[in-house]
C-alpha cells in the first residue's frame, strides 16, 4: 500500500524524499529540463536527457545551466558506464514511452545505476479533475496505465526495493484563458511522439 504524502507540489515531494547533493543523476525525457535544472539547484551533477531533436537543440540553445548537461538520447540507449550514476529520475516522462520501450528503458536505468543508486519515478495517477478534463483533448489512460504496470513489473524484477508513495497537487488557473494557453501545446504536440517530452 503506498505512503499518502498529502498534498504537495512535485518539487515538495522530492525535497521530502530524497538529498540529492553530490549525486550524479539523470533525467531521462528531460522535455524542457525545469526538473534537471531543479536538481541540479539541490546540488546534483545532472545529465538532461530528451529524445526530441527539437527540444533537444532548444536545451542546449538555452545556454549553460550549472550543473546540467542537456544531451540528445533515448532511455533505451544511454550513453553512460555501467554502474556509474547513482539515480536515475522519470519526471512524469515515462508514460510518454511507447509501450514495446517501457521495460527495455527501465532495463537500461537498472543498468547504469552503482549498486546503491535508486530509480525515482513520478507518474500521474487517473484521477481528479485535472485528469477528467484533459481526457478530452489528450486521453493517456492506456499509457499511464501501462507506466504503472512496468514500473511495478521493473520493482519486482530489475530492483532490491520498491517503496511507493502518493501526494495530491492542486491545478488552479487564472481564468479560462490561462487554461486554453496550457492546453493548445500538449493538444499540437500530442501525436508527434519523438520520444520523452
Amino acid at each position: 500500500m503506498p505512503t499518502n504524502l498529502g498534498e504537495k507540489s512535485d518539487l515538495d515531494v522530492l525535497d521530502h524524499l530524497v538529498d540529492v547533493a553530490g549525486l550524479w543523476v539523470i533525467d531521462v525525457g528531460c522535455g524542457g529540463g525545469r526538473f534537471s535544472i531543479e536538481l541540479a539547484k539541490r546540488g546534483a551533477t545532472v545529465i538532461g536527457v530528451e529524445p526530441d531533436p527539437i527540444q533537444a537543440e532548444k536545451n542546449r540553445a538555452a545556454g549553460p545551466a550549472p550543473g546540467c548537461t542537456f544531451i540528445q538520447c533515448g532511455g533505451e540507449a544511454l550513453p553512460m558506464d555501467d554502474a556509474s550514476q547513482d539515480a536515475v529520475f522519470f519526471f512524469s516522462s515515462l508514460h510518454h514511452v511507447p509501450l514495446g520501450l517501457m521495460a527495455a528503458v527501465l532495463g537500461e536505468a537498472a543498468r547504469v545505476l552503482k549498486p546503491e543508486g535508486f530509480l525515482y519515478s513520478l507518474e500521474p495517477l487517473m484521477t481528479g479533475g485535472s485528469f477528467a478534463l484533459q481526457r478530452f483533448y489528450n486521453d493517456e489512460t492506456e499509457m499511464r496505465t501501462a507506466a504503472q504496470k512496468a514500473l511495478h513489473d521493473a520493482g519486482d524484477a530489475l530492483f532490491t526495493e520498491a517503496v511507493r508513495y502518493t501526494s495530491a497537487r492542486s491545478t488552479r488557473h487564472q481564468d479560462f484563458e490561462a487554461l486554453v494557453a496550457q492546453v493548445i501545446p500538449v493538444v499540437s504536440t500530442a501525436d508527434s511522439y519523438g520520444g520523452f517530452s
